[in-house]
Formats: structure tokens, C-alpha cells, sequence
């Protein structure tokens, strides 16, 4: 027993002793600052074995160096001369030196800065044979060292040399230092939220990044417009003092979210609590302005019967939109085979067979008598970088250049069909993890070919599938202000949600702030998320509410800005002139005016300056002598009132109720007038004199 002992003690000072410098700092430094002991390396425990196992392949090169004064002691530098055609063209790569259970907690740490302009660096920790990946954040790398923490759970075992650790990096042509790359296995005794983690840092993430007083700016612009409100008495006087109160309805921009169709009354999964939250997200009664069917709509969802019969998904479809919610169409065409019928694959080879299938599904959506009544907003084609299928099956097409020429032609029907149909372009590869300077530039030769078409799309969706490492806001705005712009094109998010194992705080701001820059951007028209619970979300991490339908803490953040902060509800009083002036957001709003105990109320649909005229069932005076030349009596009287005045120029005389309503009106060069009101079976009267238009005299007569 002694000499077992004496054996193990001998491993751990091996072990404790061979570890450099570096690793030991690391360790300590987790021990002393998040309390995280027990780790083992799935790398080397040393600086230089390290960098020796680390290979790079692709246009690039690297070579390191020794570093004196910082933590590490050496140093990597990268030259990526080409952009790849995917972000993986370029890696720099090695393998696990020790196995991995299912469920470990592995924390990946490095040094990095960059020597060129830009930098973006992808993470990866992935299956050596499917390529399956465990940890694939995007990062952009800043002018001075920083050190990076990227924890994760791995989702399989792993044995030795089977799991590939490493950087992708064709997405951009660049130059940058690394260091100190390793990483260690925790097991499974601690929780991933008790790792330091540099996945939050987002650009643009911080508090007094110069963006969001940019982003406010836009907001009090463009989502905002001026309202006066003209309140009057029934004579039409100005009315003073009156209490008018705005109270916003819903918002001119779509706040949305994709809904599970069959949740709907009278079909298979009809669940109340969903649909009460659709529309009463905040307790307050406010909810979601547009929505999409997550799955019903698609071609293999609709002829399958996926969620209900195509019946039950055009019945749910009319239930939404008759609550208030303008349903978008997604999607007609999703051009690989794994997304279509069966029957496409089967005959990828027939082409006329091919086409007229897809004639057919565009007529039955787009001229279905309940449907085009419905959706007006339909996404036309999903996903074409990725999914080629159609595109080379048309390759042999001799009618056609090529076959993505055959998205012309999807375009052009779609029109022809529903003339009125806004129609978009559905896509993630510019904004989501991974996606590479040459993706994009692939997806930008697709929509330019598409837009030279003789039917172009009206807009773009970006679907904000968000990974683990959130994409940075700034980035966002640029796509915007780009794709916008080259494309004249409206743009939506339309399929936001986030990785599971974001802190929950981060998912939270994450979400704030990609609404505030969707919110604040003149091209963008609309923010849906891909589900809004967790009991409909295809990976459960939808963004408002959990299982239990407890709000989360990015639920929570959405209703702070979308119902609270940009939401109008103000309150005034009318001054002299009898106005009130107000800044509302745009959108329909409720206008309720009170004065001595009478209320009135009107709704407006704000879409940009509004002038709202409000007469209330008030008589501020019976006796308004604007002009005191003009006489009225006798009041009251049993029929006849005799209209004295000292001139004979035109005035126009109106009789009208004592609620406002035009009995009669009279024009005038006399200067008496007999007036026989008995004929209008009212026992109050209302006199007014208008001269050029204008309100001179405005009396109240009593017919008795």
C-alpha cells in the first residue's frame, strides 16, 4: 500500500512538474478567481508542445517566436494570403491528446491580436470524421493581446486523437498573432455558467459603445412621427382644458414571432395558453403583430400534413389574421432535395416534370381563394447557397444559362400569380456563425442574378440563427445599410433565436440590442423570432418564455423595449387654441379626450404627421359673440328665431343638433332672417354663423 502511494505522489509531481510555467499560472489563476480545480489537459501541458502539435493548411502560413513580458512566452503569427470558399479553407489544427466522456465541461483559452486591419478568427472543436461541431464561435480580434475563455459541454464521448481542436479562417485575408492555446477537461462536476467566458463579448456589446446613441437617434426619427390633436365643442370653438390621453395600440413596425399552426382552435394541438400569450405577452394585452407558420406552409410540410391537414393550416392561418396578426407565407420553394417531396428526388431528372411540380405548388399557395387573402408577404425561395439540389438538376436545362437561372422563373411566376405578393429572399449564411467573406460573396452573385431577372425579390429576410459567440451588432448594421442599399430591397429578421448555452443574461442583452439596431434602421421592417416558448422550439431555448411559460430574462427584456419604451402613453391637457401636441411611435393608437365628466374617442393610424379633429358633446358657451353685431332670438322660442345683423355681405347659416349633427344649411345676403325650427323635431338647437368659413356666432336655441 506505502508503495502504491508513493507511486501516485510520484505521478502528480510528475505531472505538477513537467506543466510549464504558463499552464501552472492558468490553473492557479481559474483555482483562485472561479474556484474551478481538477482539470485535465486534452492538449499538451506545455507552451512549445503545443505550438509544435498545431498544424497549418490552406493559402497561409505561420511561424512563431519567443515573447518576453507577458504571461506566455511564445507566440504564433498567421499570414492568410486568400479568402477560401468556405471558412474552413484555411485551419490551423490539431487533435486530442487524452479522451473526453460524454457530458465534460472543456474551457478552451488562448491569447490572440491582430496585425492586420480587420481579423476574424473561427473556433472550432469538432468529431474528426463527421465534422460535427462541439464549439464553433466566430471572433474578431482587437489590436492589443486579450486573452479569450470559450467553455463548452461536449454532446459525445471522445477518445484520444478523435476530436479535431482548432481555427478556421479563410473568412477574411489576415494577419494575426495567437499564444497560449490550450485546453483543459473540468469533467462534469461544475456547471457551464461557472466559467469565465469571453462568448459575450459581441462587438458592440458594451454599455457606451457609440452605437446605441447612434441607434436612439435613428429611432426618434424614423419610428416616431407628430400627432396634434384639435379638440372642439360642438359649435366648433377651440375647447380648453380638455384631458386627452394617447394610448398606443400597436406598432406600424411587426414585431412577430413563428407559430406552431395546430395550436390553433379546432385543430389537433390546440393549446389556450399559447394563443392568449400571442396576443398578451406582457399581462397588458399587448402581443404580437405578425407571425409566420413555422413549418405548415412549407411544400413537404403542406402535402405531408405535417402540423394538420392544408385545411387546418388555412383555417389557422384566417384565425390569426382575423386576431390581428398579418401572417407572412414561409416558404415555396427551399430548392434541396432534403426540404422538398420525395417525389423531386425521385424524378431529379425529368425536368419538365421537375417544373411543372413547382408550377403547381406556386398556384396552389399563391391563388389558394383563403391564403392570398391572407399572406401578402411570402418567402419565395429559402437558403439557395446551401441548397442546390434544383439548381444543379437545371445545370442541364439547354432553355436556361444555368440553373440557378431557374430562380427567375420561380420569381416571375410567383408574381404573375399574385401581382400584389411582396416577395423575398430567405437566407443566414451572411450574418451567422461561420459564414465566410466568400460565402457571402457567393450569396451576393445569387441575389444579383436573381435581381438582373425581369422579376426581382422586394426584400431580403436575414434569419439570425444566433450561435454561441453572438454576431457582432455592428455587423449587423452593415449588413443592412449594404444589402439595403445594393438591392433596394426591404429587410427582415425573420427566424431569431440563440444558442442554449449563452448565459441567459447575455441572451438577454443580446436581444435588446439586435432589436434596437433592427428597430432603429430604415430599411428594416420587421423583427419575428422562431418561436416564442419553449414547448414549440426546435432546439427549446425559444427567447420569452420557458416550459413552465415563467418569463426568461431575454422575455423579459423584450417587453421592457418593445412595450414599455417604445410604446406611447401619454397624457395632456388642450391649450387655448384648444390643441395638444404629441411624439408617438407609429402605429394605431387610441385617442380618448375628456372634459366635465364627457368622454370621446377616436383611433389613428399614425404613419407619419397627423392632424386629428375631436368635437366633444360640450357647449363651452351658448352665446359666442365673435362677431356681437349678429343677433339671435327669441331663445327660447316655439318656433321661429329672427337673425338680426348690420351688414348684408354672405353668411352661411347651419342648423345642426346638439351633438354635432348638419340639419340644414342656409346661405344668407339679408340682414334679417326668420328661421322656422319647429320642422326639425329638436327641443335644442344648434346656430351657428360662418363668415369666409370662419365661425363668427355659434348660439344654443331652446324649441319649446
Amino acid at each position: 500500500m506505502r508503495f502504491l502511494i508513493f507511486l501516485s505522489l510520484f505521478a502528480l509531481s510528475f505531472s505538477a512538474s513537467s506543466q510549464d510555467a504558463y499552464h501552472t499560472n492558468l490553473v492557479n489563476y481559474l483555482r483562485d478567481n472561479h474556484n474551478l480545480v481538477s482539470s485535465k489537459y486534452v492538449l499538451n501541458n506545455t507552451e512549445q508542445t503545443n505550438v509544435s502539435s498545431f498544424n497549418i493548411y490552406g493559402n497561409a502560413s505561420v511561424s512563431s517566436s519567443t515573447v518576453a513580458g507577458n504571461v506566455f512566452s511564445i507566440s504564433a503569427k498567421i499570414d492568410v494570403r486568400s479568402l477560401g470558399n468556405n471558412v474552413w479553407d484555411v485551419g490551423y489544427t490539431t487533435s486530442s491528446k487524452t479522451s473526453v466522456a460524454q457530458g465534460d465541461v472543456l474551457l478552451y483559452t488562448f491569447w490572440a491580436k491582430k496585425n492586420s486591419a480587420h481579423s476574424e478568427i473561427v473556433i472550432f472543436a469538432e468529431d474528426n470524421v463527421t465534422y460535427t461541431k462541439e464549439l464553433y464561435p466566430t471572433l474578431k480580434l482587437t489590436d492589443e493581446w486579450k486573452r479569450y475563455f470559450l467553455p463548452f459541454k461536449v454532446t459525445k464521448a471522445y477518445a484520444a486523437g478523435k476530436m479535431n481542436i482548432g481555427l478556421h479562417l479563410a473568412s477574411q485575408i489576415q494577419n494575426f498573432d495567437i499564444a497560449g492555446l490550450t485546453l483543459l477537461n473540468y469533467g462534469s462536476t461544475y456547471n457551464i455558467l461557472q466559467f469565465p467566458s469571453s462568448l459575450g463579448e459581441y462587438e458592440g456589446y458594451e454599455a457606451d459603445a457609440p452605437w446605441r446613441a447612434e441607434a436612439a437617434s435613428r429611432i426618434e426619427n424614423i419610428r416616431k412621427a407628430n400627432l396634434t390633436v384639435n379638440v372642439k365643442d360642438i359649435s366648433g370653438n377651440p375647447l380648453s382644458g380638455a384631458t386627452v390621453n394617447i394610448e398606443m395600440m400597436e406598432h406600424e413596425f411587426g414585431f412577430g414571432s413563428a407559430i406552431v399552426a395546430c395550436r390553433t382552435p379546432g385543430n389537433r394541438c390546440y393549446n389556450e395558453t399559447y394563443l392568449s400569450k400571442l396576443k398578451n405577452l406582457d399581462g397588458n394585452g399587448h402581443g404580437f403583430n405578425v407571425g409566420v407558420t413555422e413549418n405548415a406552409l412549407k411544400w413537404d410540410g403542406w402535402e405531408e400534413q405535417w402540423i394538420g391537414t392544408p385545411t387546418e393550416t388555412v383555417n389557422a392561418v384566417k384565425w390569426l389574421s382575423e386576431s390581428g396578426i398579418k401572417m407572412r407565407g414561409h416558404v415555396l420553394v427551399w430548392p434541396g432535395f432534403d426540404n422538398l417531396p420525395e417525389d423531386m428526388r425521385v424524378n431529379k431528372s425529368n425536368l419538365p416534370y421537375l417544373r411543372n411540380r413547382i408550377n403547381e405548388r406556386l398556384t396552389t399557395m399563391l391563388t389558394h381563394p383563403e391564403l392570398s387573402k391572407y399572406i401578402k408577404d411570402w418567402d419565395v425561395i429559402n437558403e439557395i447557397t446551401q441548397n442546390r439540389d434544383l439548381e444543379y438538376a437545371f445545370d442541364t436545362d439547354p432553355t436556361l444559362s444555368k440553373g440557378r437561372d431557374l430562380y427567375k422563373e420561380i420569381f416571375k411566376k410567383a408574381k404573375e400569380l399574385q401581382p400584389e405578393l411582396t416577395m423575398y429572399i430567405n437566407d443566414y449564411i451572411v450574418e451567422s456563425d461561420g459564414g465566410s467573406a466568400a460565402a457571402a460573396a457567393r450569396y451576393d452573385t445569387y441575389l444579383d442574378e436573381i435581381h438582373a431577372g425581369e422579376v426581382s425579390f422586394d426584400g431580403i429576410g436575414f434569419q439570425a440563427h444566433i450561435g454561441k459567440q453572438p454576431t457582432s451588432i455592428l455587423k449587423f448594421k452593415q449588413i443592412f445599410d449594404d444589402y439595403s442599399t445594393r438591392y433596394n430591397a426591404r429587410i427582415k429578421i425573420t427566424e431569431y433565436d440563440i444558442n442554449k448555452e449563452v448565459d441567459p443574461m447575455i441572451q438577454a442583452r443580446y436581444l435588446e440590442d439586435l432589436l434596437t439596431m433592427s428597430f432603429s434602421h430604415p430599411s428594416v421592417d420587421a423583427f419575428i423570432m422562431w418561436g416564442f416558448w419553449d414547448g414549440n422550439h426546435w432546439h427549446q431555448n425559444a427567447p420569452i418564455f420557458n416550459l413552465d411559460w415563467s418569463i426568461k430574462p431575454s422575455g423579459q427584456a423584450y417587453i421592457d423595449k418593445v412595450f414599455n419604451k417604445w410604446w406611447t402613453n401619454e397624457e395632456s391637457s388642450s391649450d387655448q387654441s384648444g390643441k395638444v401636441s404629441f411624439r408617438p411611435f407609429k402605429g394605431k393608437h387610441k385617442i380618448t379626450v375628456t372634459k366635465n365628466g364627457k368622454e370621446k374617442i377616436q383611433e389613428v393610424l399614425l404613419n407619419n404627421y397627423a392632424e386629428v379633429n375631436i368635437t366633444m358633446d360640450i357647449i363651452s358657451s351658448t352665446n359666442n359673440d365673435l362677431a356681437p353685431d349678429f343677433k339671435i332670438y327669441p331663445n327660447p322660442t316655439p318656433n321661429e328665431i329672427t337673425i338680426d345683423r348690420n351688414q348684408n355681405n354672405k353668411v352661411e347659416i347651419k342648423i345642426m343638433t346638439i351633438d354635432g349633427k348638419l340639419l340644414e344649411s342656409i346661405p344668407s345676403t339679408h340682414k334679417t332672417i326668420h328661421l322656422p325650427l319647429k320642422k326639425y323635431q329638436q327641443s335644442s338647437i344648434i346656430i351657428q354663423l360662418l363668415q369666409d368659413g370662419q365661425v363668427v356666432k355659434s348660439q344654443m336655441v331652446m324649441v319649446n
